[in-house]
């Protein structure tokens, strides 16, 4: 059970690639990576979570759920944007997405891709059009 937490050079992207086997405590330990460098750069970022390598089954998708998802009352507001992507193809992740979308835990909606590049791709248009929407508004 490893993971990785990167941030592409010269782009506001941050992959964090996960493989072997993963539960809650691993994805806890990735997030604490993830909120060290978006505290260096507090700017619009978008997070790729890389599950292609990952194993997991539903004991640890639920716990990781409750885990990920949903408000923290403890969360100190951010004043940038953050978008996650998610990149895998087992039922695992699907399950993830689908549970994720559930009021209960936390009602979000996560685009899940095949590949890492087509991830990639997407958020760095859907990160310039939320640019393109503040510049507009302001």
């Amino acid at each position: 059970m490893t993971f990785t937490v990167e941030r592409l050079p010269n782009d506001p992207i941050i992959i964090i690639t996960f493989s072997g086997a993963v539960n809650a405590d691993m994805v806890a330990q990735a997030t604490l990576n993830v909120e060290a460098l978006l505290s260096e750069y507090r700017v619009n970022t978008v997070l790729v979570f890389d599950t292609t390598k990952a194993e997991t089954d539903f004991k640890h998708i639920l716990e990781i759920l409750q885990e990920t998802t949903g408000a923290d009352p403890d969360e100190e507001a951010v004043d940038f944007t953050i978008l996650t992507a998610f990149v895998g193809t087992s039922a695992m992740i699907k399950l993830y997405i689908n549970a994720a979308r559930q009021k209960q835990f936390g009602g979000q909606t996560f685009p899940l891709f095949a590949t890492l590049e087509d991830a990639i791709t997407a958020m760095r248009i859907s990160l310039a059009s939320l640019t393109t929407e503040k510049k507009v508004l302001d």
